[in-house]
């Protein structure tokens, strides 16, 4: 179990042109109840580290459109990504892990990543909302057969991964730590 509240008093670093402030609970089993049931009312985030916890949404990330470090979402019970639906760009990781979700619906304004991971979401099965990402980063996701939706070809997401802007792999946990990558996926394998 591991908490930390980095910076988060200091109101400077709040509101910093790249905010450095860090927000770390991990493995603690925290339900929804003990998160805002607001927005947090900020446009640019540092570290979100929610990792292990019990959340169902992230409607508390509702007005955040930039992530200037990572995010890390992963081994919750995430339903909904509609409290990301204000986020554009993602510096760092971007991971979401092992949760609940069925479509990416709430990641349609995301246009920059450095690396979205969506492996180990058995219950995903449309991909069609990260259309418009297209700057550089990487996608890694589970086998492409439990997909029923992908990104339409001629889709900015496709086109990046055409132009070699945007990779994505299949991406499934080692068990000795760490991670498995497939070869980089092509435009026919990942889209529509």
């Amino acid at each position: 179990d591991y908490v930390d509240f980095y910076g988060i008093e200091t109101k400077t670093l709040w509101e910093a042109e790249r905010p450095m402030w860090s927000v770390s609970v991990f493995n603690t089993s925290i339900p929804d109840s003990e998160f805002p049931q607001s927005t947090i009312g900020l446009s640019k985030v540092g570290d979100f580290g929610l990792s292990g916890n019990e959340l169902t949404n992230v409607n508390f990330m509702k007005g955040v459109k930039e992530a200037t470090r990572n995010l890390y979402f992963n081994n919750n019970k995430i339903s909904s990504l509609k409290g990301f639906s204000d986020l554009v760009k993602q510096a760092n990781m971007f991971s979401l892990k092992d949760n609940k979700f069925t479509s990416l619906d709430g990641l349609q304004n995301l246009r920059s990543i450095r690396t979205l991971a969506l492996y180990n979401n058995p219950q995903l099965v449309d991909l069609s909302a990260i259309e418009n990402l297209g700057e550089y980063g990487l996608v890694a996701l589970d086998d492409l057969s439990q997909y029923r939706v992908k990104p339409r070809k001629g889709s900015v997401f496709c086109n990046s991964i055409r132009d070699k802007k945007i990779y994505a792999k299949v991406r499934k946990d080692s068990p000795k730590g760490g991670y498995i990558d497939s070869p980089f996926l092509t435009v026919d394998q990942v889209c529509m």
